[in-house]
């Protein structure tokens, strides 16, 4: 651990404290950069691009997102959505997995409200505004889920799709908002010919992990397969905000 050269730590809600350099502090990793990303359920894929922009070739990062929703959500039918976790993604910058493609757009809308405090985000964290007019979760399901299947997620995710299937083989790993969000993407993206290896995700028995469900789905995968080197891991992030991040790794080595 104190041979790491960045870290970069991703949640929804801040408390006032500087996330990544805690992590660092309990690691011993003195000479660590440290980073806090603040971005809701695109936080994980726009973690990992910040992390591989802000280091050098050989660097070796730690990714780190924790979520704690229970504490925050309302008692009503929203709370279902979403689970409390963590999840980390440590590796070679260059080595193991070189960035290849980057996009993130902002589209400020209200579809998505959370209480989240500003004045609580570390000073140089990497965020964006979150409609926060509430003081609990608050989400309108039907403009969402039409936004994630038919609008910028979907539309976003293919046009990265196709400007990187003639590069080598794809593995598409997306946010797990909600199951029918996931079974209506897959349904959408096969019909549009994506030949990749897509993730159905577990959602329904794990909930929505919020910025940590990238990196959940990034474990998941590097667990249950062998990237060649060459192949391209595709992660695809959305949420509140609202907020998309594609980002591309390409391995430059077999991920065993």
């Amino acid at each position: 651990p104190e041979s790491v050269d960045t870290i970069v730590a991703c949640t929804s809600y801040p408390y006032g404290e500087k996330i990544s350099q805690q992590v660092a502090d309990n690691l011993h990793a003195n000479n660590a950069q440290t980073l806090d990303v603040y971005k809701a359920c695109s936080g994980g894929s726009v973690a990992i691009k910040e992390a591989m922009k802000r280091s050098a070739k050989g660097s070796r990062i730690l990714v780190v997102g924790a979520e704690h929703y229970t504490a925050r959500m309302a008692i009503d039918s929203n709370r279902a959505l979403f689970s409390d976790g963590a999840a980390t993604f440590a590796f070679e910058n260059g080595t193991d997995f070189e960035l290849v493609y980057d996009k993130e757009i902002y589209e400020q809308n209200q579809a998505i409200r959370m209480p989240i405090d500003e004045s609580k985000i570390p000073e140089g964290s990497v965020f964006i505004h979150v409609p926060n007019e509430t003081d609990h979760f608050e989400m309108n399901g039907f403009d969402v889920l039409k936004w994630v299947v038919q609008k910028t997620p979907a539309q976003e995710t293919l046009e990265a799709y196709n400007q990187l299937r003639f590069q080598g083989s794809i593995y598409l790993r997306h946010h797990q908002g909600s199951g029918r969000a996931t079974s209506d993407c897959l349904r959408e993206q096969q019909k549009k010919g994506m030949n990749a290896n897509i993730s159905t995700g577990e959602v329904g028995q794990i909930g929505n992990l919020g910025s940590v469900s990238i990196l959940a789905e990034t474990n998941a995968l590097l667990s249950s397969h062998t990237i060649r080197k060459g192949e391209i891991v595709l992660l695809s992030g959305f949420g509140a905000g609202l907020e998309t991040s594609i980002v591309g790794l390409r391995a430059n080595r077999n991920i065993i």
